[in-house]
């Protein structure tokens, strides 16, 4: 497989985990904000301490904690999830080959096996497959020249679903 059509598989592949994980990054931008407005507060409040009667000192240096310990709490959450996000990142390449090695080996299996066995199996795990044709009209004939296909294979939940004929 060209280097080109590896390259557009690992964007595939990087696509539907960015897709998965777009929520996560979500969750982490609004992390940031939350640990932004904390730091802030702790700001304000450490700012306040000075005025504070000595009487009242040690509820405020315990509310200066509390706030101080949420803030460390949301930035080992934040750091957990900036971690999965790396790891996604860092494992794309073996990702990639995974499938292209799961794709070499479906296509030695297909091309031995027989077609009613194949057409079934196929079934299974395809849910749809679109192709792209350039056409070119020749006086009375149209020329298809095939441009590119996309195949869209069914997530785990709908293989478990018996399949509709065609």
């Amino acid at each position: 497989m060209s280097s080109n059509l590896l390259d557009k598989l690992k964007g595939k592949i990087w696509s539907q985990l960015f897709k998965k994980e777009q929520t996560n990054t979500e969750d982490t931008s609004q992390l940031r904000r939350q640990i932004a407005k904390l730091d802030k507060k702790i700001t304000t409040v450490l700012k306040d301490l000075r005025r504070t009667p000595n009487d009242l000192y040690d509820l405020a240096a315990a509310d200066i904690r509390r706030i101080c310990d949420q803030r460390d709490h949301m930035n080992a959450q934040l750091a957990s999830e900036e971690n999965v996000l790396d790891s996604h990142e860092a494992n794309i390449d073996d990702a990639a080959n995974q499938v292209l090695k799961q794709l070499y080996k479906l296509n030695d299996t297909v091309k031995v096996a027989d077609p009613r066995v194949a057409r079934g199996a196929l079934q299974t795990i395809v849910e749809r497959i679109d192709l792209w044709f350039e056409h070119q009209h020749l006086d009375k004939i149209t020329r298809s020249t095939f441009k590119k296909g996309l195949v869209t294979f069914k997530t785990s939940e709908s293989c478990d679903q018996p399949s509709q004929q065609y």
